[in-house]
């Protein structure tokens, strides 16, 4: 399906030059100068509000990116200095670079695929790596004007509704002077709550580096702080508890009454348990499944809780009756501290487990899959007595 654009003009009452009379030649110009650059540097105040998240979390940084059309990690090299948290992140196109400039130390990634994660992609979706695309998606006749005080033009993309997400776009801001994007904001609306990714660039360069500079910097910390390859260790696990293990103890509190929950005071045949969040959206696709095999099975056969350890505070709980309102969630809601998904290794959302009554794993997964009430099923019916 087409994206829809809009490109809207900003313009000061008094008047603009004449540089800035025609909206879609200044957005050409830029992403046309991106397209045709091998590296770009700026910098970078990268914010983002998630749906349910109560606060705007915000990250300062500076940035180099090269382009690579063989890379299949980012689409180029990417080396990030995020001043926020005082970590250096170097891709070279081969190993991924992490220095912790507080330990002086830096631990090399030597398989970039499988650990490209440990670099914070949304600071470098600034419209670089993927500048030949916008380019394309630009269009002429779709340009409408209005005034407003301030004295910026904006390009808009609106995307079609794909309930339940409706109103997602993202627009592209020039700078005062029309020379480069000075903004980028992402937005999407979910169950009467919104998102927003917020990019403010500043001083952005084209073409002021090689991969030379990446190579220099690296022996140069190679040189300054103490090395290290990144291997997990024996005992370390990526994946979450697997069939045979036996179920850590859950000690909580049930939402809605604050009773004390113990998971060594439950009998039953079967449990399952779901890690999930708030605003985890795989995690509230379950929901409905998870309410079926609810009430498909009685207490005694099997028994359902949905963990939470991150939506804890107040101002997340002062939330939770408009998730529900949006979300009926039918079995026991458990509030449990950060030490239940850590005892259980859970790394990603949503992870559901079965046991059986000795509380020995049957079954784990993570993520959604509308299957996953058929698999449930299937695994009851094998292993009940």
């Amino acid at each position: 399906m087409k994206n829809t654009f809009t490109f809207v003009m900003f313009f000061l009452l008094l008047g603009c030059s004449s540089k800035s009379s025609d909206p879609s030649k200044q957005f050409k110009s830029y992403f046309d100068r991106a397209s045709i650059s091998e590296s770009i540097n700026l910098d970078v105040v990268y914010s983002v509000k998630y749906f349910s998240g109560p606060d705007t979390t915000r990250t300062s940084a500076k940035c180099r990116l090269i382009k690579s059309s063989t890379d299949t990690v980012f689409s180029g090299a990417v080396w990030i200095v995020d001043i926020t948290n005082n970590i250096e992140f170097i891709y070279d196109l081969k190993d991924i670079y992490v220095a912790k400039h507080k330990e002086q130390q830096i631990t090399i990634y030597d398989d970039p695929h499988k650990y490209a994660n440990v670099i914070n992609s949304n600071l470098i979706d600034v419209g670089f790596f993927n500048s030949d695309n916008l380019l394309k998606e630009m269009k002429r006749d779709s340009i409408t004007a209005y005034s407003d005080s301030n004295p910026r033009w904006s390009m808009k993309i609106s995307y079609p509704d794909n309930p339940p997400i409706s109103n997602e776009s993202r627009a592209f801001f020039l700078s005062s002077n029309n020379e480069t994007i000075k903004e980028i904001l992402y937005s999407v609306e979910f169950q009467g709550n919104k998102q927003y990714n917020h990019w403010a660039l500043d001083s952005i360069q084209f073409d002021q580096f090689t991969l030379s500079d990446f190579s220099s910097r690296i022996e140069s910390l190679k040189n300054e702080y103490k090395l290290r390859y990144y291997a997990p260790s024996l005992n370390e696990r990526i994946s979450p508890l697997l069939k045979g293990d036996i179920l850590p103890n859950v000690v909580g509190k049930l939402y809605g009454n604050d009773n004390r929950f113990n998971l060594d005071d439950v009998e039953s045949d079967f449990y399952l348990l779901d890690f999930w969040y708030m605003a985890c959206y795989p995690c509230i696709l379950s929901i409905p499944h998870l309410n079926d095999v609810f009430n498909k099975y009685d207490s005694k056969t099997l028994t359902v809780l949905g963990l939470n350890a991150i939506d804890n505070s107040e101002k997340s709980l002062r939330r939770f009756p408009k998730f529900l309102n949006y979300n009926n969630i039918e079995y026991p809601i458990v509030l449990v501290d950060k030490d239940v998904p850590k005892a259980y290794k859970i790394f990603a959302y949503p992870t559901l487990i079965l046991a059986d009554k000795n509380k020995q794993i049957l079954y784990t997964q993570s993520g959604f899959s509308e299957s996953f009430g058929k698999t449930i099923d299937s695994l009851i019916s094998t292993n009940g007595n």
